[in-house]
């Protein structure tokens, strides 16, 4: 591949990590800053490299790594990854995490404002009407007040506008969720099965086969299509439900 187009971002990316896999540490980290001189600004790629740099015992580097990978997506702070060394804890501690709407909508719910726990939600209708995530989110709330017909019609209003399998996994989560409290482990069970299967339809566990096809979405590649390999580490595009199903 990298003979046919080898300014490619992709390629030089597969090519760490399975020079990674093969015990090349060092060909594997010059193989992905390779791919980063190409594709600077994918987060996926300064992850990879910071992941790279921890396990080969160079702190420093990961940690920068990781930070440039925070700055291009803020997002990915909320992922359980960070959780899982004391370097990533250290970093993730001294980095601003920005809050997704529903986490700053929950903060605000659980002190009780819950106007004000509306109102960010409801600035994301306002910014576009025709997403259906505020609507299951707002849902997800009024599940934790324990009020189920709110929830499910704030449901029935994301059904009208959604149009992805990550939006129809988010409602089969909500759907599961009630149920629970309802006492229906039957339909809960079903619910959830429905989730996972919507929402991680391979082997990987990414929502996107192989993870981000960073060729075909990013860098606009139109000699070879191709995906990253599973032993690439990737977040999902909402690291949020992905963690709330590996805790189920």
């Amino acid at each position: 591949a990298l003979d046919l187009e080898a300014p490619h971002a992709i390629w030089w990316t597969n090519l760490a990590a399975l020079y990674w896999q093969d015990g090349q540490q060092a060909d594997a980290i010059h193989a992905m800053q390779q791919a980063i001189d190409i594709a600077p600004d994918a987060p996926d790629l300064w992850l990879n490299l910071g992941v790279f740099y921890e396990a080969s015992g160079q702190p420093e580097s990961a940690r920068a790594a990781y930070r440039q990978m925070l700055e291009l997506e803020p997002t990915w702070g909320q992922a359980a990854f960070w959780d899982e060394t004391p370097l990533r804890r250290d970093v993730i501690a001294a980095a601003p995490v920005e809050l997704a709407p529903y986490d700053q909508a929950l903060a605000l719910w659980q002190a009780d404002e819950r106007d004000a726990a509306r109102e960010v939600l409801q600035a994301e209708i306002d910014r576009d009407p025709a997403q259906p995530f505020p609507y299951v989110h707002l849902a997800r709330l009024y599940v934790v007040a324990g009020e189920l017909g709110r929830a499910e019609d704030h449901l029935a209003a994301a059904e009208l506008f959604v149009h992805t399998d990550e939006g129809r996994a988010w409602i089969a989560y909500v759907e599961s969720a009630i149920a629970t409290v309802r006492g229906d482990a039957d339909l809960a069970a079903e619910k959830l099965t429905l989730t996972r299967e919507l929402y991680l339809p391979d082997a990987t566990g990414q929502p996107i086969e192989y993870g981000r096809d960073i060729a075909r979405y990013q860098f606009l590649s139109l000699t070879v299509r191709g995906a990253l390999l599973p032993q690439v580490q990737t977040f999902s595009p909402d690291p949020a439900l992905l963690d709330l199903l590996q805790d189920q």
